[in-house]
């Protein structure tokens, strides 16, 4: 396990000591990292762990950071609209942002109901998005 700074320029090994569910969130403790303001210096930092350490997944089950890359293809067309370059954690869904060949992006809600089918293997994500969505630029 390596915890990452913020800025990404930076990363720590560390070992998860404990861990317990507590009023919605997750308490957890680090080796190392016994006080408070150790604890606050953290604050922003991701916990990352090694494939080979994330347990299996069902079949239609994905990590999102295996999305980043794939293509993003119209259910009706086949038509290749762009590439996933990022997914953004958000509150009701998270966004699969996805930058078209000529450098313009736009987002997805990574929902069923716009998500049709996720191929890693093939490496692609089917989508039927409503007309005009694409348009939206960020």
């Amino acid at each position: 396990m390596v915890l990452q700074s913020p800025s990404r320029n930076q990363t720590a090994p560390t070992t998860l000591t404990s861990q317990r569910w507590q009023k919605g969130i997750w308490i957890i403790e680090l080796a190392g990292c016994t006080t408070r303001n150790e604890a606050e210096a953290l604050v922003g930092w991701e916990i990352c762990i090694g494939e080979q350490d994330r347990p299996a997944l069902n079949r239609d089950e994905f990590y999102c950071d295996q999305l980043v890359g794939l293509r993003v293809v119209d259910s009706h067309t086949s038509e290749t609209l762009g590439k996933v370059v990022e997914v953004i954690p958000s509150v009701s869904a998270d966004l699969l942002e996805v930058q078209r060949p000529g450098g313009e992006r736009f987002l997805i809600p990574l929902l069923r109901v716009f998500v049709k089918e996720v191929d890693l293997s093939a490496r692609f994500i089917r989508v039927d998005l409503p007309e005009g969505l694409t348009e939206i630029t960020i």
